[in-house]
């Protein structure tokens, strides 16, 4: 088994306020929802929040408490007539003060693999074993891959490389620059004819390598289906 790499999710990194760059459009909405905040290491803090947007991958809450940038959020996302739709996982990615009681939250949604899909690389999904910032392991890997963004011509594809894996995220090395905040859906094989299926992928981080190409630090991105974006919005 490879050995872990010390890279990316760090819960306590804040991310870029250009989340998404919008690839959805943002709905108004009046719903109220269940939230559970989840901390490593302590039990989770349940509220209930007003949606003040909400589109495909992410949402806008105005919360009781500001959660802090990068905290991981479980949401129950139900209809009006009070139906649960689906619960989902959220990324804070920004948060402002909204009055003396509340405060605006900016989440993306995100999503974790499972072992199935991590096979491949020999990764697994497993929580480090010391003390770490990180809810994943991450395990090196250099594997071939090809990607497209949301505007990307149908059919067009460009390769890149995945140099590190964990259930919640990836490291990719690209020979294009993409800013933080931009989602990209990239295919992971799962076996040796590199026949695979493709996930949605947010990044997180950007650096620029020496060779020209740049490194993408990437969170395994969520998304609602139309059908379930419209029985919320109804």
């Amino acid at each position: 088994m490879p050995q872990p790499i010390d890279f990316l999710e760090q819960e306590d990194t804040p991310w870029s306020t250009n989340e998404d760059r919008r690839a959805s459009p943002r709905h108004s909405t009046d719903l109220r929802v269940v939230c559970r905040q989840l901390t490593i290491g302590t039990g989770p803090l349940i509220w209930t929040a007003q949606v003040r947007n909400l589109s495909a991958f992410g949402i806008g809450l105005i919360v009781p408490k500001a959660p802090g940038l990068s905290q991981r959020l479980e949401i129950e996302l139900a209809g009006k007539n009070g139906t649960l739709v689906r619960t989902i996982q959220a990324r804070v990615v920004h948060q402002s003060w909204e009055s003396r009681q509340s405060y605006f939250a900016g989440c993306g949604f995100i999503k974790e693999l499972e072992d199935e899909h991590l096979r491949f690389f020999n990764a697994e999904a497993a929580h480090p074993s010391g003390p770490d910032f990180r809810r994943w392991t991450r395990f090196p890997c250099d594997v071939e891959t090809a990607y497209y963004t949301c505007d990307t011509a149908p059919g067009e594809r460009r390769t890149g490389r995945i140099l590190n894996i964990s259930a919640g995220g990836i490291g990719l090395v690209l020979r294009c620059q993409f800013s933080e905040g931009t989602l990209l859906h990239v295919e992971l094989p799962q076996n040796t004819n590199l026949v695979g299926s493709k996930v949605l992928v947010r990044v997180v981080r950007v650096t620029q390598k020496k060779d020209g190409n740049w490194f993408f630090g990437c969170e395994f991105a969520d998304q609602l289906s139309e059908e379930q974006l419209r029985e919320l919005l109804r």
